[in-house]
């Protein structure tokens, strides 16, 4: 928007605000996941003592 050489439109104004929401709804759902599926998980591959290489 910044390289634009007019004044934002009422559009160009709701569709940034309906990104910014996108990426707020998106942020707390990476958060959730991180909060709670994700111990579960992590602790699962620890415990599976996975050897990464041919043996």
């Amino acid at each position: 928007m910044r390289g634009r050489l007019f004044v934002p439109t009422s559009q160009d104004v709701k569709v940034i605000e309906e990104a910014e929401q996108l990426v707020g709804d998106f942020v707390k759902a990476v958060d959730s996941f991180y909060a709670t599926e994700w111990p579960a998980f992590k602790k699962q591959v620890e415990e599976a003592e996975l050897s990464w290489f041919r043996e």
